[in-house]
């Protein structure tokens, strides 16, 4: 270049930042998909609006969250797209007001229907349709935390919608994280292996950052009193409520456990049969779920497919999918 003359240097073309939880949109002509974009825009927008929360049936079981509860949920946005991009998904601009607690007590057979609450144990859901979290409070911080930071990275993780009727431009969800739905939405493939996925993850968000929130610092440090005591076997301890015995002055502790732990275990098995089929490609085990969790942030299956063909035979990665599946309840 002589001298003199301007310097040119490549611009950096950024993605367009992700609007809504959908980061895809399949099937669709160009100005339906625009019209679509719209639609899910105002949903992801208006879900604090009052005819939103009406239509899924959280009128009368919702409650104000306390400004306890405001500021951990506050903490864990703030801390969350960094942890997201970390595992190369592309985070959402989730508020406040797209988590609402719910009063146990309230919930009656047609809310728990709606939501598809039938064991009873459930602490909380992510709504792709309605773009909202719906946590069922458990009277503890902590472990109200724990499903808030679950429930936040599956609205984080990929999301596809699937034109289904293109007369009436009706769409089904896709993918939800490694979930693959049928196109009548009458089975989701998988979804072990998501809520596995997924609250690995929350075990990984907790270790780095939940000590540093302050209004659930004291019940982790208590927590971990538990876990030294447990002498390596209290790995999976998610949260602690300690209870003052009054007669002896005695501690006495209520152990709860991370979730889906006989999910994770599966996942963990596929894991360490890939590592160990491939020592040579991974470092450590951890590398192999790293994939997994970015599979479930970018949407991209093959590279996990073809991992697991090669470990077990051809067809296997199918007949996961199948083993893992259930029907959905519309």
């Amino acid at each position: 270049m002589k001298e003199g003359e301007p310097k040119f240097q490549e611009e950096k073309i950024e993605e367009p930042k992700r609007e809504t939880g959908v980061s895809k949109k399949v099937g669709f002509k160009l100005e339906d998909e625009e019209s679509l974009s719209t639609h899910l825009k105002d949903i992801f927008e208006q879900h604090s609006e009052k005819e939103v929360r009406e239509g899924f049936l959280l009128k009368n079981v919702e409650r104000e969250k306390t400004e306890s509860e405001r500021k951990i949920i506050s903490a864990i946005l703030e801390k969350m797209p960094n942890f997201i991009k970390k595992y190369g998904g592309d985070p959402v601009d989730i508020g406040l007001d797209h988590i609402h607690f719910l009063d146990n007590h309230k919930l009656d057979k047609e809310a728990r229907e709606k939501l598809n609450l039938f064991k009873g144990g459930e602490e909380g859901g992510y709504n792709p349709g309605q773009q909202l979290i719906y946590v069922i409070d458990s009277k503890n911080n902590l472990q109200n935390a724990e499903t808030i930071t679950h429930e936040i990275i599956h609205f984080n993780s990929f999301q596809s919608v699937e034109l289904t009727k293109k007369d009436e431009s009706q769409y089904n969800f896709r993918r939800v994280g490694f979930e693959v739905r049928s196109k009548e939405d009458k089975e989701i493939f998988f979804v072990n292996i998501n809520e596995a996925i997924t609250e690995e993850l929350v075990k990984r968000f907790d270790a780095e950052y939940f000590s540093s929130i302050p209004e659930i610092a004291d019940e982790v440090k208590d927590r971990e009193k538990v876990k030294k005591a447990a002498k390596g076997k209290g790995d999976d301890i998610s949260s602690i409520i300690s209870r003052e015995l009054s007669d002896k002055g005695n501690v006495e502790y209520v152990i709860a456990y991370h979730a889906y732990p006989r999910e994770r275990k599966q996942l963990d098995k596929i894991i360490r049969d890939i590592y160990n089929k491939f020592s040579d490609k991974f470092n450590t085990k951890e590398d192999v779920f790293k994939l997994f969790a970015k599979a479930a942030m970018d949407g991209k299956l093959l590279e996990i497919s073809r991992l697991i063909e090669e470990t077990y035979g051809k067809g296997y990665f199918r007949r996961i999918g199948e083993a893992t599946k259930r029907k959905f309840n519309t």
